[in-house]
């Protein structure tokens, strides 16, 4: 069902990945990172394949595991800033400790230790707000909702586009250019045509779909839990 590549090539340009699709004529999605020299082949092979009866349609989509990845570094480096702050603060209080230990007026460092720890409070509330609109798009990226509805790609890019909203700044461009990119939820047009076809009958799959979720809710036991759903259904 999967195929993985692991070729030591010269580079990763269009028709080095090409060469390696070319020869999966029934392949119908493709995963990956957002690069755009994979993106060019699927592209091509897609085109090549509109009209023909023999061969399915292709599909791609990006992979969560570089969205998260990239989320993860500009978090831990913000994390990183506002612990600094929150260090500096503490020297500074320091600095009034010393001055109260030895009888001095410690009206003069009071005023930039109060201004190191409003810095490093508001560094930390930023963060944690960072960190808070980063699980809410991180969330929109599951199978399942909250709720223990199905995802799909309308419930998912309306909370993507709420989250987004609080990640700006250059820092994060890159998170939310993955995560406003189309592809990023090809995986949910993926599983709604699969379940489709294993139960066509929409009350019928959306009854199913929440039986498994609630005997299903950690589905640590598969590797593949959208698999594991489309066997379920199609029982």
């Amino acid at each position: 069902m999967t195929a993985v590549f692991c070729v030591n090539t010269a580079d990763r340009k269009a028709e080095t990945w090409k060469a390696q699709l070319d020869p999966l004529p029934r392949l119908e999605s493709a995963g990956s990172d957002a690069a755009k020299g994979i993106a060019a082949a699927v592209a091509q092979v897609a085109e090549g394949r509109r009209g023909s009866t023999s061969a399915p349609a292709l599909g791609h989509g990006l992979d969560v595991f570089h969205t998260a990845k990239e989320a993860h570094t500009v978090l831990a480096r913000q994390w990183r800033q506002a612990e600094s702050a929150w260090v500096e603060a503490e020297a500074a209080d320091a600095k009034v400790d010393r001055a109260q230990e030895r009888g001095i007026d410690a009206r003069g460092p009071a005023g930039p230790a109060r201004a190191a720890w409003r810095k490093a409070t508001a560094a930390l509330e930023r963060v944690e707000h960072l960190e808070k609109a980063w699980r809410r798009a991180r969330a929109a990226l599951e199978l399942f909702r909250l709720d223990g509805r199905l995802n799909d790609r309308a419930s998912a890019s309306a909370e993507i586009a709420a989250a987004v909203a609080g990640l700006p700044g250059p820092e994060w461009k890159t998170v939310r250019n993955f995560l406003l990119d189309r592809r990023s939820l090809a995986f949910l047009d993926r599983m709604h045509q699969r379940l489709a076809t294993a139960e066509p009958r929409p009350e019928w799959r959306e009854a199913m779909a929440w039986r498994w979720w609630l005997r299903h809710r950690r589905p640590a036991a598969t590797a593949n839990p959208s698999t594991a759903l489309v066997h379920a259904v199609a029982r």
